[in-house]
């Protein structure tokens, strides 16, 4: 069973994605009974809970065919980002139809709230990834993950000059919530 769909699909698929992840994969126990906020941990995982929504519905397809949820996927000389960009760009997560640039979805960036240092290089890498006569992805989403608020308050100001129409920057506080949009 195949079922076309738009962005806000995809938007309530994330939302509901990152709602499922389980605390041990939100913040990761260690040895020594601590716990820490891991991304890769985290993006695996919502990589997984993410493709079981999609997955569920049967094959979700654009108009262009079947689209997919692929991580780390290396975009160093890509044409179209080479267009964009001479370094190479590596989101962490996409949703695209594997094959082409003509539809590509979504290019999602994640960050820890202990981790917020390379903020501004995620949302640039996204800046160039999204948009007409860009990197040809309709949607970027900066997730931060952690309940560290004061280190997303110090840069919301940031976040402001990025987020809009094509850039869209959610903040998961806690596990088992849906992620807030800032």
């Amino acid at each position: 069973m195949s079922s076309k769909v738009g962005d806000d699909y995809f938007i309530e698929a994330f939302r509901n994605a990152v709602k499922n992840i389980p605390p041990d994969y939100f913040k990761v126990p260690v040895s020594g009974g601590k716990q820490k906020y891991l991304e890769r941990v985290y993006t695996y995982e919502l990589y997984h809970q993410l493709r079981k929504i999609l997955e569920k519905k049967g094959e979700v397809s654009t108009a262009y065919g079947p689209c997919r949820i692929h991580g780390e996927h290396d975009k160093r000389g890509h044409k179209e980002i080479k267009r964009v960009t001479s370094k190479g760009i590596i989101p962490d997560l996409i949703v695209h139809v594997p094959g082409t640039m003509k539809k590509n979805l979504i290019a999602i960036e994640i960050k820890s709230t202990r981790n917020l240092g390379k903020l501004k290089h995620d949302l640039d890498k996204l800046k160039k990834l999204t948009g007409r006569r860009r990197g040809s992805y309709s949607l970027g989403f900066m997730l931060i993950f952690g309940d560290q608020e004061e280190r997303v308050s110090r840069r919301k100001s940031l976040i402001n000059k990025y987020k809009g129409d094509t850039i869209k920057v959610f903040w998961h506080k806690k596990a088992g919530t849906y992620p807030e949009e800032l």
